[in-house]
Parts: structure tokens; C-alpha cells; sequence
């Protein structure tokens, strides 16, 4: 598997789900040296921790209404530029917000 490098600043990272029904699990983890990435679930939560250069922005998602079955792609595109923040299940946008690195947790859903 090749391994690349995250931009923090910008960039869409796609899962590829086998089985979200566990009650939590991390799906994806990065530590970077100007921040993290972490994508984790908990109970029926989605919660999305973004951080560069120390300043973090957390998004947390309720996935109560939604098929836990039927996800097989998840996807996050973020742009520190444009502030933009979303999440999409199976190529569908689910959820979009603006980053804010002051407030912390921004809430979406």
C-alpha cells in the first residue's frame, strides 16, 4: 500500500467501510507533525478531530438516523482557506460546516 502524506490545510481522505456496527472504533488516526487527523466512532457518534498547529477544530456527527447497514464509503474533505468542512456516506453529502479554530466542538449534523 503506498503511503502518502496529509495536507492538514487541505484535502479529502475516503474510508472504506467493512462494518461500522461495533460501538467504537477508530477508523482513521494520523499524527503529523503540524497536527492530527482522527476519525472515530462512538456509539452513534462520528466524531472528527482536526488540528494544525495546535489550534483544534472538532466535529462530532449523530449517525441515529442513518442506515449503520448500508455505509460502505465515508468521506471528509476539509480547506483551512475556505474554512469548509464536510461529510459524505456513500458519495451523498451528509453534513457541512465551517472550520472554526476558536470554538471547540463545532456541532453538525
Amino acid at each position: 500500500m503506498e503511503r502518502k502524506e496529509i495536507d492538514l490545510r487541505e484535502g479529502t481522505l475516503i474510508l472504506r467501510l467493512q462494518d461500522l456496527k461495533r460501538r467504537s472504533a477508530t477508523l482513521f488516526k494520523a499524527d503529523l507533525k503540524d497536527g492530527k487527523l482522527y476519525v472515530r466512532k462512538r456509539g452513534k457518534k462520528l466524531e472528527i478531530l482536526h488540528e494544525i498547529n495546535k489550534v483544534p477544530t472538532n466535529v462530532e456527527v449523530d449517525l441515529s438516523q442513518v442506515d449503520i447497514d448500508e455505509i460502505e464509503e465515508l468521506a471528509i474533505t476539509w480547506n483551512v482557506f475556505t474554512r469548509k468542512f464536510c461529510l459524505y456516506l456513500n458519495g451523498e453529502k451528509l453534513a457541512e460546516t465551517e472550520l472554526s479554530y476558536w470554538e471547540s466542538p463545532s456541532y453538525i449534523a
